[in-house]
């Protein structure tokens, strides 16, 4: 972990974020198993680097856990819940 902001009240640290799961390795969505075909087009999560369809991946949040303010895109098994909530993770077999 690199530290990138350091001071008597807080301390934040910064993850690498995982690498993207190579197209040419996903014939089918991780979340619900869709095959992937000119109409179905691959996505990455921006926060486990899964490959998933658009349906599963509808969802925008920021990552600030990896250094990401703006929205991103992340599969539906990474979105919270709650947005309180820290996002989860894929469950990959």
């Amino acid at each position: 972990m690199k530290n990138v902001k350091n001071n008597v009240e807080t301390q934040w640290t910064l993850n690498v974020a995982p690498a993207w799961v190579p197209d040419s390795n996903a014939a089918a969505c991780k979340c619900c198993d869709a095959a992937f075909s000119l109409t179905t087009r691959r996505h990455h999560c921006r926060n486990c680097g899964e490959v998933v369809c658009s349906s599963c991946s509808q969802k925008f949040i920021a990552l600030p856990q990896f250094g990401i303010t703006e929205p991103v895109r992340v599969c539906k098994d990474c979105f919270p819940s709650r947005t309180d909530e820290e996002p989860g993770g894929c469950v990959v077999s």
